[in-house]
């Protein structure tokens, strides 16, 4: 069987290609409308894979705070009209970050996690720098951030060098540099920022499979099967859909408020986010810290129990 980091680099380039392909094939207004309808499946199987953590995340006064306050900012951002995509990339850049594999080494681990964190953030806001009419200089500053981390990550590849053979060093720079093919894109083509929503939420329909495959392979097909199943119904729904139930403006609106509400709650229900957030929401410090392969939810965590 295929190790994690083979697993993950495998499912990035595959939702990488299913990614252009779909807008290949797709008017705007289509791409726009399968995003929305994906994501919201994405949504709903978070809560329903993820109700074991919801439920514990309310269950003392301590996690219970916390968790309604980032619900409550959550509503307050998305009528304020704050852009979804700035929480999102947020949340996209946590993501490839913390569901990486690294180096067994606790010191060598945390110099790449630190210095890809740049290079992710870097990469993102660069490469959707039109979507928000990003001006020139601005654009200049990113670029020059995105040369700058992505020399401290082969430097600090280089330092850590010792710890790790010159194949596993050779692997994380081949793994770091599918991140850079949407940059690379937004050269020569606009790469807006619903690319990488879209990214995201067909790269999670494929990542947990490993995990739950290890464990039931029924379990697997029923999660890959529901995905499908609720992408369907959403899109059947839409404005674009077989039985339209909304207009855009509508249909957008619920999209942004689940967005707003999945992100966020992630923070509390997810473990790919960085240690000092997740002990936030922890009842207790005996309860594990260790990060799992799940951005979604922790559905795969609770898998194993």
């Amino acid at each position: 069987m295929i190790n994690s980091m083979q697993f993950n680099a495998a499912v990035r380039v595959l939702s990488l290609l299913i990614v252009i392909e779909i807008i290949g094939l797709t008017t705007p207004s289509q791409a726009i409308n399968f995003t929305l309808s994906v994501g919201l499946a994405h949504c709903l199987l978070a809560y329903i894979y993820g109700r074991k953590r919801i439920a514990e995340s309310f269950s003392s006064l301590r996690t219970a705070i916390p968790s309604l306050s980032v619900i409550c900012l959550s509503v307050a951002l998305f009528y304020s009209n704050f852009s979804v995509y700035v929480i999102f990339g947020i949340h996209h850049i946590f993501n490839e970050v913390y569901t990486a594999q690294y180096p067994s080494s606790p010191q060598a681990a945390s110099k790449l996690r630190l210095f890809r964190l740049f290079a992710t953030t870097f990469a993102y806001f660069f490469a959707i720098r039109r979507t928000f009419g990003i001006l020139l200089d601005v654009t200049n500053v990113l670029a020059f951030g995105l040369l700058l981390s992505a020399i401290s990550y082969v430097v600090a590849l280089l330092l850590v060098r010792p710890r790790i053979s010159t194949a596993d060093a050779f692997r994380f720079l081949i793994f770091e540099s599918i991140g850079l093919v949407p940059v690379a894109f937004s050269l020569f083509v606009p790469v807006q920022a619903t690319y990488f929503v879209l990214y995201h939420f067909i790269f999670w329909n494929f990542f947990p499979l490993r995990s739950m495959l290890t464990h039931s392979r029924s379990r697997a097909i029923i999660f890959f099967a529901g995905h499908l199943i609720a992408t369907f119904v959403f899109w059947a729904v839409s404005p674009l859909g077989l039985a339209p139930v909304c207009d855009w403006p509508t249909w957008v609106s619920v999209f942004t408020l689940n967005s707003f509400l999945h992100i966020l709650t992630s923070l509390a229900w997810s473990d790919a986010h960085p240690l000092w957030i997740r002990r936030i929401f922890k009842s207790s410090p005996a309860q594990s810290l260790t990060t799992v392969s799940t951005a979604i939810t922790p559905a795969l965590a609770n898998t194993r129990s």
